[in-house]
């Protein structure tokens, strides 16, 4: 179920109806209707799939309750249990037909006619991705000693599966959202406020700027030889800042819902276009992924000690894997492939040092971003033949621009000009602290447009993830 749908609002308005209407002095009684609320709205996509999201959590939970009394090899085969459990099921669904595929280019099998079909028909569970890390983070907390084990099911199941970032993150640590299930949340009229600012903030991000830009950008990266040089161009900037507004749109609704419902998630994104470096970049983008891959990838491979080559080594292969984590597909190979050799590159000559003057940032500011909008071509463009298509067709002749790509030239200047603006300005902050007949004339300009241009809505692109 869409976010950017009249369906989830009404999803969501009873939930919050009833969830409210539950006595808070029964505050398990609340979370009960959280937890029947996020499995219903999984169940919406996929009631089957919803066993597999039962699985992560059962796994999890008996997991976490057995560490702290074990010791030894039981403790290690424990935590082994767990990673093999959540990443061999994400493995298998998400990268299956990947290797298959790919041992089958390399003559290492041969062709069966039913395996082939087996993995043309496998679906991807949504969001599952984000959930198994969610889940496996609490297991290894668990492990190292930094938190203790949940013993009430009920709390450690709605943080693993509460639907606001259920699908696309943020991905939580279990020390950030299981205290806030401990004592009843009671009704804030700020909060509510703040968040249902918030949600529409990330409604017309994606509605008004995401959706807009793609109606521009996949025609052109689905034929790039049907369009001009500067049709390609414009295309990769649109892509930019479409995927951008599309998933920080989500973080924003998913942060947004969660406030109404009187909870707290944690930021997503914080301005990443203005970053000075690809490592600022990084911390600025998917931040809660970023984070994740630094502490449970990087650093237990060595992070940054040892000598600069072992750095570069386990920077190279967190990116490689951090772009495999998108999806199955060489394409998310080589951008994380790129981004691990920008990393490297940064470490060895220091630039990923804070420029000491306005004029070096901005000239930091306007490499990094196109460096960044290069990565973006390779996580955009799935197949080689569409690569060299898209490389070929940028070699045609110049024209003079059309009247949609003077239309899209302005859309994308208008998308960052509010990046700039919203970063220097706080307009999103000036938003949630303007009335709430603002908010509510604002926000149902947006449902009015989202009502009338249902047919140009788009899943939200780390859906597919």
């Amino acid at each position: 179920m869409n976010f950017a749908t009249i369906e989830f609002l009404c999803f969501f308005t009873v939930v919050a109806l009833v969830y409210r209407s539950v006595p808070l002095a029964w505050w398990r009684g609340r979370k009960l209707v959280l937890l029947a609320a996020s499995f219903a709205f999984y169940a919406t996509w996929s009631a089957p799939f919803t066993l597999l999201l039962l699985y992560s959590i059962l796994l999890d939970y008996n997991i976490g309750l057995r560490i702290p009394d074990s010791s030894g090899a039981r403790r290690q085969l424990l935590v082994l249990a767990s990673l093999v459990g959540n990443l061999g099921i994400l493995a298998f669904f998400k990268y299956g037909g990947f290797f298959y595929d790919n041992a089958l280019s390399t003559d290492l099998i041969t062709r069966s006619p039913a395996i082939t079909a087996f993995f043309t028909d496998l679906v991807l569970p949504l969001g599952i991705s984000f959930y198994t890390f969610q889940s496996l983070s609490y297991t290894i907390d668990v492990h190292r000693g930094d938190r203790e084990p949940i013993r009430d099911f009920v709390d450690f199941a709605l943080y693993v599966s509460f639907f606001p970032q259920l699908v696309a993150g943020p991905i939580m640590r279990a020390g950030e959202f299981l205290p806030q299930l401990r004592y009843a949340s009671p009704f804030r009229v700020e909060q509510f406020n703040a968040g249902f600012a918030r949600f529409g903030t990330g409604l017309a991000k994606k509605v008004v700027f995401a959706d807009s830009l793609a109606l521009f950008a996949d025609p052109v990266f689905a034929a790039p030889a049907q369009h001009s040089p500067i049709s390609l161009v414009l295309a990769l900037y649109a892509y930019t800042f479409q995927i951008y507004f599309d998933f920080s749109g989500y973080t924003d609704m998913a942060i947004g819902l969660a406030k109404m419902l009187g909870f707290e998630l944690v930021p997503n994104f914080n301005f990443p276009y203005l970053a000075d470096s690809i490592t600022d970049f990084w911390r600025r983008w998917h931040m809660t992924l970023s984070q994740w891959l630094r502490d449970y990838l990087f650093i237990p491979l060595g992070g940054s000690r040892g000598s600069r080559l072992k750095t570069y080594r386990n920077l190279s292969v967190t990116m490689l894997l951090g772009g495999l984590w998108h999806g199955a597909s060489w394409n998310f190979v080589l951008w994380g492939g790129f981004h691990g050799c920008l990393l490297a590159v940064e470490r060895a000559f220091g630039w990923r040092e804070p420029p000491t003057s306005a004029a070096r940032r901005g000239v930091r500011i306007f490499l990094t971003f196109h460096l960044v909008v290069i990565g973006w071509f390779f996580f955009r463009i799935s197949t080689r033949a569409i690569a060299e298509e898209f490389i070929t067709a940028l070699s045609g002749p110049w024209s003079a621009p059309t009247p949609d790509e003077l239309w899209l030239t302005a859309l994308v200047a208008v998308s960052f000009s509010l990046h700039v603006a919203d970063s220097g300005w706080k307009l999103r902050e000036g938003f949630e602290r303007s009335s709430s007949l603002i908010q509510g004339l604002a926000v149902g300009v947006v449902v009015i447009l989202m009502f009338n241009l249902r047919g140009l809505h788009q899943a939200f692109i780390y859906f597919q993830f």
